[in-house]
């Protein structure tokens, strides 16, 4: 379906809706002209998109992705409903029903794809498009007397301005590269892990002469050991022989002889 054909009947029947909106309120001067000039914006969208090239709808329709045509039909079913003796909070609550899907999921997909391709009507068109919302936020802060759908116009305002100042992102590709990326991430440190295990299990070689040196010293205290073992275990099998009694009494001999000469000595010089 052409997104022009259908754009072009939503705003007809917004525009019928308003008109409505006029008649049922015609006997208050002030709203019944508020209403008309609702009606008067929208029908001047409709001029301003008509005026665009059959080229730009084509590239449109190319790079649309269903989120407008969903857009279109939300709006759509909101501006169907046909309700006698509505109040003026409740036409309040109607028009933001019916102007949130239409500007955020139509307008700014139109005035994002202006700018991609057509600098000049797109600044057109959302100067037009951001004085329409501006009016429906001063009107409903005017005469709406309640918080909540005020607080609602004014979300409408600033999600609109935040749609058109930030780039459109597409999730699906953005979420491929952050998944590519964490699985190479991964792949690396695992790489990294197995090579730092391979370091680890392989001993680091010494210098030929750190070598040689530990070497001659490992089979010098091999040597020394083995020498040590071996003469504990001659010790252990030849006990140490007694020495005789003759060869004992001999050396006792020889060490009291100096004494009983002595004595002997002392005992002559008593007796004298």
């Amino acid at each position: 379906m052409n997104p022009h054909s259908s754009i072009t009947d939503l705003q007809k029947r917004v525009v019928q809706l308003y008109l409505k909106f006029e008649q049922r309120f015609r006997e208050n001067a002030l709203i019944r002209e508020l209403w008309n000039t609702m009606a008067h914006d929208v029908s001047q969208q409709v001029l301003s998109l008509k005026a665009l090239p059959p080229s730009f709808w084509k590239k449109m329709k190319a790079d649309e992705d269903g989120s407008l045509e969903a857009g279109i039909q939300d709006a759509s079913m909101q501006a169907n409903e046909n309700k006698e003796d509505i109040s003026l909070l409740g036409c309040f609550e109607l028009t933001v029903q019916i102007e949130e899907p239409t500007i955020l999921k139509v307008y700014v997909p139109i005035i994002r794809s202006l700018r991609k391709n057509l600098k000049n009507p797109s600044l057109d068109f959302y100067i037009m498009v951001k004085a329409h919302l501006a009016r429906i936020v001063r009107v409903i802060e005017s005469f709406s007397g309640d918080p909540i759908i005020i607080q609602r116009s004014n979300m409408l305002m600033q999600s609109f301005e935040k749609e058109i100042q930030e780039p459109k992102i597409v999730i699906e590709h953005t979420i491929k590269k952050i998944r590519s990326r964490s699985a190479s991430s991964k792949k690396k440190t695992a790489a990294k892990r197995i090579e730092k295990r391979k370091k680890a299990a392989k001993p680091a070689k010494p210098s030929s002469r750190r070598s040689k040196a530990s070497r001659s010293k490992t089979k010098l205290k091999t040597t020394r050991s083995l020498s040590k073992q071996a003469k504990a275990r001659r010790g252990s099998t030849k006990p140490k022989q007694a020495r005789p009694l003759s060869k004992h009494a001999k050396i006792r001999h020889r060490r009291t002889k100096p004494l009983i000469k002595k004595v002997n000595l002392q005992r002559r010089r008593a007796r004298r």
